[in-house]
């Protein structure tokens, strides 16, 4: 072994070690899990990580995973987006065609909002969520050019907005996924999404629901999850490049160019999403392995520094 790769090794044990870790890397349960989001509750101190294939979901607290929710819970077969609204005791887990909200303490469904009672007749991928000060949802349809919306007091869906032209949905560089990861702007004005297929950003205003191209120093291709770090930061989880991105916001109008600052971490394997602690600053990133022959079982996250 090189000495640079023994060194980081030892330095990886280490910040693990401090964090109460024994690894860097957390394994997951299942030998054919293929982890697809992830959600941190920091309450707890527990993650929460979705399966895409069979639509479970585990609770990850202390290193240690257990099954939260097994395959087929509630009829909901592939687990894709998912997200924590601590305020409201919630977690939201989108599935292809419907959205899951449970009651985090006692893991009981509250609502089932199904795409064909809003849209009836359109074959949806229900993808990521973002989740406003106010508890509603707001979920992208990676086929379809509408963002839906499901209202925290009455967990109604409805569409939201439908997405202008310049969005264009379609498969482009072989990618059939449009709009992916979406965020709430730290100042709950707009949503923020990123189009896996041709790597751009947009911004979705709250308000007057307007849509705004967002100018990059370079493009975030297969960009899937999205997660704001510190100082108006935010990192681009981009799978099956196996790489990270970091577009820096502060300051900038959408209009002016955003500096990007891209890493290719060697220990992740199609990295789909990550969530982001401030206290180190670290992402704990999932690592899907979609694609991947032979997997490495078992699936993982990776706690690495943030950048």
């Amino acid at each position: 072994m090189p000495p640079t790769h023994l060194a980081l090794l030892i330095l990886a044990g280490i910040f693990s070690a401090a964090n109460g870790f024994a690894a860097a890397t957390i394994p997951l349960l299942g030998k054919n899990l293929y982890p697809e989001s992830i959600a941190y509750d920091r309450r707890s101190g527990a993650f929460y990580v979705s399966s895409n294939e069979n639509g479970s979901v585990q609770r990850v607290h202390e290193g240690k995973s257990e099954v939260f929710q097994g395959p087929g819970t509630d009829g909901r077969t592939e687990g894709l987006g998912i997200k924590v609204d601590e305020t409201r005791d919630r977690l939201w887990v989108s599935g292809v065609n419907a959205l899951y909200v449970y009651r985090i303490k006692t893991n009981q469904l509250l609502a089932k909002i199904e795409m064909a009672a809003i849209v009836p007749g359109e074959k949806a991928l229900l993808n990521d969520l973002a989740i406003d000060p106010l508890g509603n949802a707001y979920v992208t349809d990676s086929v379809n050019p509408i963002i839906l919306k499901v209202d925290g007091a009455t967990l109604a869906g409805s569409v939201f907005c439908k997405l202008p032209p310049q969005v264009v949905y379609g498969t482009l560089n072989g990618i059939s996924y449009n709009l992916n990861g979406i965020v709430v702007s730290p100042d709950g004005k707009s949503l923020i999404a990123v189009k896996t297929n041709d790597g751009t950003l947009w911004r979705i205003s709250l308000v007057t629901k307007l849509v705004s191209s967002i100018q990059l120093s370079e493009d975030l291709l297969r960009g899937d999850g999205l997660v704001w770090g510190e100082k108006e930061s935010l990192y681009v989880i981009r799978n099956f490049n196996n790489k990270i991105s970091r577009v820096d916001f502060a300051g900038r109008r959408d209009e002016e160019l955003h500096h990007v600052v891209t890493v290719s971490p060697p220990e992740v394997s199609v990295p789909t999403s990550a969530v982001y602690l401030a206290q180190p600053r670290q992402l704990v990133v999932v690592n899907s392995q979609f694609g991947v022959a032979p997997t490495v079982v078992p699936f993982s996250l990776t706690r690495r520094p943030a950048f």
